[in-house]
Order: structure tokens, then sequence, then C-alpha cells
């Protein structure tokens, strides 16, 4: 017995309707089509990473993206003496003020 036959959003064959699959926005696939890449989920953009600054004034930590359109400013206190963030230790710290 034939089951009911429904038509594939993306081949348009007839298929039966227990081999169906209901995507998002209800689009109705076969597995056939289904089952090769989507490429609505390959063309998804890249996020860059993000790299770490710290501001010299308060001693803030952020995080932002090389290709950020906001300006380098510290989103806490809006001092523009920001610097990459480099992991310190305590030594580095002692050092650091025995320097100044």
């Amino acid at each position: 017995m034939v089951g009911v036959l429904v038509k594939c959003s993306k081949c348009g064959k007839h298929v039966e309707a227990s081999t169906i699959i209901i995507g998002k926005n209800k689009v109705i696939t076969c597995r056939n089509c289904n089952s090769q890449s989507n490429p609505a989920q390959d063309n998804k953009p890249k996020i860059p990473p993000k790299e770490k600054y710290e501001c010299v004034d308060c001693g803030y930590k952020f995080s932002r993206t090389s290709e950020s359109r906001l300006a380098s400013r510290c989103p806490y206190c809006s001092s523009l003496r920001v610097r990459p963030y480099v992991g310190r230790t305590a030594n580095d710290l002692l050092n650091e003020i025995d320097e100044v």
C-alpha cells in the first residue's frame, strides 16, 4: 500500500510522508536532501577571535574583537590609555611598583 505522497521543497520529488523532515519555517525536505550538507549552515559568518585588553588607569580587564568599531576606550572609566592584556604575576606587579 502506498502512503501519502508529499513534494520535497528542495528537489521537487514526491516522496512518502513517512520519509520527510519538517525543518525551520515549516520547510519540507526529503531525507536525501536533508542528508546533504546544508549550505545555509556553511555560510554562517565567522566570529573573529577576541583580544584581551587592560585599562592603564583603572585596571579594568575586558575583551574586544580586533574588528570592533568601538574606539579603544575603557568601557568602565572611558580612559584612552588601554593596552593589550598580558597575564602578570605578583612578582611582575612588585617590580612595576619598584620602578615607579
